[in-house]
């Protein structure tokens, strides 16, 4: 359901072993009622993000509002609305894995077996809460943390500042609700204009993206115009971001350039697998290794390593990719900055401008602005075949 959709429909979630092909549908949630119409837009509730507890007798997951919450009208656009109400539960699970572990001619969990219990809330009070992940002490599963995204108090814009909680969860005693800490808060203000400027994050990674001895655990997020890859210390909450430069780009800092950079994910070993990109560059996928995470800090670069170069994306068939990769020197890109003169808050406000090959400043070039970013999102500083096909031809892109 939500925009971009030509039909509505209520989502389910199900559960499969894969050893005996049984099928079990999750029926101890929020909303599951089945008096609505599937077709109706007054849905309850819609059910995503699941994870299974270390354990395996839990199943956490993310719960929007969609009209069954009393904070919602009805089900409303969410593929690029962040800002929809929605909390974490925790549904019991155990006696519906061992059902589905016995081989047997049923095929889903409603063959008269007594039923798991319901469903806890786990983030009552906050207006967003999303993006469960279990994080586990680096010596076995018996001690872990449920980490998650949260605003408690939300916001109106499309997007906006995240914050990191962290919850205790142990295989015996489950979920300690009471021991709720909040690792990175919500910035409303950065300090200054090159301090942390807060969790610009719709979800966190997917397994694996922890340390591996359980103490740090990795993400993207933007910082304004950059996309870059943090650490966050799961004691501390301390947030720091990788500085490493992939390729040619080495002299970045010096000529003003600010590459893009994201986590794509960590081996098993704890060596991070890296994307660069440039507004004029095609990505390029690195090589971070363990012992230089384990040993980085605030003032020195990250050693790493080049796995593959990607080729630009020909967008039409008159479009000749080597021209890109031949006029990339030759082309540059800044960011920008200019202070507004209205408003309460006094921050700079950042645009990215590319400049063609060949321009001087005696020489004025047609330009193309494109219009886009502010609280909802943000342009970033990474590949985007269509401007740098512009800027190849002449174009100055704003």
């Amino acid at each position: 359901w939500g925009e971009k959709y030509n039909k509505t429909c209520r989502l389910n979630t199900y559960i499969l072993n894969v050893d005996t092909g049984k099928v079990g549908l999750v029926a101890n949630v929020p909303g599951k009622d089945n008096s609505i119409e599937s077709t109706s837009t007054n849905g309850g509730y819609t059910i995503g993000q699941p994870v299974f507890s270390p354990c395996g007798n839990y199943l956490v997951y993310t719960a929007w509002d969609a009209g069954g919450g009393g904070n919602m009208p009805k089900r409303l656009g969410s593929i690029y609305c962040y800002q929809r109400q929605c909390a974490i539960y925790s549904s019991p699970i155990e006696r519906m894995m061992k059902s589905l572990s016995v081989i047997s001619s049923t095929h889903d969990n409603e063959s008269g077996e007594e039923k798991d219990g319901s469903f806890l809330c786990i983030t009552a009070n906050d207006r967003l809460a999303r993006s469960p992940r279990f994080v586990t002490d680096g010596k076995g599963r018996t001690n872990s943390k449920l980490v998650f995204l949260s605003n408690i108090k939300g916001f109106d814009t499309h997007g906006g500042c995240m914050a990191l909680h962290s919850i205790e969860w142990d295989s015996v005693n489950g979920l300690k609700l009471d021991s709720r800490r909040e690792l990175v808060e919500v910035v409303h203000l950065a300090e200054d204009d090159d301090a942390f400027p807060g969790l610009f994050v719709n979800q966190l990674p997917q397994e694996p993206f922890v340390s591996g001895d359980g103490k740090f655990i990795y993400a993207t997020t933007q910082w304004r115009s950059v996309i870059k890859i943090i650490r966050i210390d799961l004691i501390t909450g301390e947030v720091q971001p990788l500085i490493f430069c992939l390729g040619k780009t080495e002299g970045a800092k010096k000529s003003g350039n600010l590459p893009s950079q994201s986590l794509l994910c960590l081996t098993q070993a704890g060596d991070a697998i890296v994307l660069q990109s440039e507004p004029l560059s095609p990505p390029i996928i690195g090589f971070l290794s363990a012992s230089s995470l384990a040993s980085m800090d605030k003032n020195s670069a990250i050693a790493s390593t080049i796995i593959a170069s990607l080729g630009p994306i020909a967008a039409t068939g008159s479009f000749d990719p080597t021209n890109v990769a031949q006029n990339e020197n030759k082309m540059r890109y800044h960011v920008v900055r200019s202070q507004p003169n209205h408003g309460s808050v006094k921050t700079p406000v950042e645009g990215i401008l590319l400049i063609p090959s060949g321009s001087n400043k005696r020489k004025k070039l047609p330009m193309i602005v494109v219009p886009h970013g502010g609280p909802h999102s943000c342009t970033s500083t990474s590949y985007y075949p269509s401007y740098s096909f512009l800027c190849e031809s002449g174009y100055a892109v704003l």
